[in-house]
């Protein structure tokens, strides 16, 4: 079967951090704040306390007025660093358009940084030295890991060039000591970027754009997809949710692809839950690689 199950893998993900954490001394307590009033933001904050709770990680959800303020925002922020009881913190995007998210995200201790959006946090993964490993871009690698997807010497093209994803997945593909991929990076003021698409060996899709990939033709023969979009749109009157890449139309020649739903999105959340774990080491000094967690099989 081509097909990734996403599903499958994010309750192997999520049985081996609530064995990790159960083994730990000390419970994870995650802090997510929110500003204003957004019913996608409240539905990702739902999924994202739900998943906690079923793991017995502690949480506690603070919401601010649309009117407030970044410095008002921040000295939360700063409360919440300044108290060991919780071990990480995340903010909840995105936040009002007069806040300056830059001077928020950076409030944020780096220890407690579980999302990895601080610019200390980016600068260490450049430096092959993580923190933290975003969450999209650490399920990658997870399925990347977990279906012996081959990405030495390999040519991989991503679409998208958002941090957490697209321009973090390409570091870490490029890493020379670990997955060694030839990476190229696209958006839309790439020229002839389906012809680069053409001979991707693995094409990982982050571009928000429904059908984005949409026929055969486009791909080689034995291609990865693995796509990233989440894209709602309206099917028999109903909303849905599908990706960038037609499933339907790919799977068949594709040598492996992630369906939406269904793929990359619960492999992310179960990959934020182990952040969240890692966060417990971080708050006490005590280092710990990523690799144990990508090769646990």
């Amino acid at each position: 079967m081509n097909v990734i199950n996403g599903k499958k893998l994010a309750e192997k993900i999520s049985n081996y951090v609530n064995i990790k954490i159960s083994e730990s001394k000390i419970k994870p307590h995650l802090v997510i704040f929110q500003v204003g009033n957004l019913d996608r933001s409240d539905i990702y904050i739902k999924h994202k306390i739900n998943s906690c709770k079923k793991l017995n990680i502690n949480v506690t959800h603070l919401k601010f007025d649309v009117t407030c303020k970044t410095e008002e925002l921040c000295s939360k922020i700063k409360e919440v660093n300044n108290n060991s009881i919780y071990t990480g913190c995340m903010i909840q995007l995105p936040v009002p358009s007069h806040m300056n998210l830059t001077e928020i995200l950076e409030t944020i201790s780096p220890e407690k940084d579980v999302d990895c959006c601080s610019l200390q946090n980016i600068g260490k993964l450049v430096a092959d030295k993580p923190c933290y490993i975003p969450a999209t871009s650490l399920g990658i690698l997870k399925i990347i890991n977990e279906y012996n997807i081959k990405t030495k010497g390999k040519l991989c093209v991503i679409i998208g060039k958002s941090i957490i994803v697209g321009r973090t997945v390409q570091i870490l593909l490029s890493n020379e000591n670990t997955y060694a991929a030839t990476t190229i990076l696209c958006d839309r003021y790439t020229e002839n970027m389906f012809n680069l698409i053409k001979i991707a060996d693995i094409l990982i899709v982050a571009a928000g754009k429904h059908n984005l990939i949409n026929d055969p033709s486009m791909i080689k023969e034995n291609c990865v997809i693995i796509d990233v979009g989440i894209n709602t749109i309206v099917i028999n009157g109903k909303n849905r949710i599908r990706g960038d890449v037609n499933f339907q139309t790919l799977k068949n020649k594709a040598k492996l692809i992630t369906p939406v739903p269904g793929g990359v999105g619960p492999v992310t959340v179960s990959c934020l839950m182990y952040n969240i774990y890692l966060s417990i080491l971080k708050q006490f000094s005590r280092a710990k690689e990523y690799s144990d967690f990508l090769n646990f099989s």
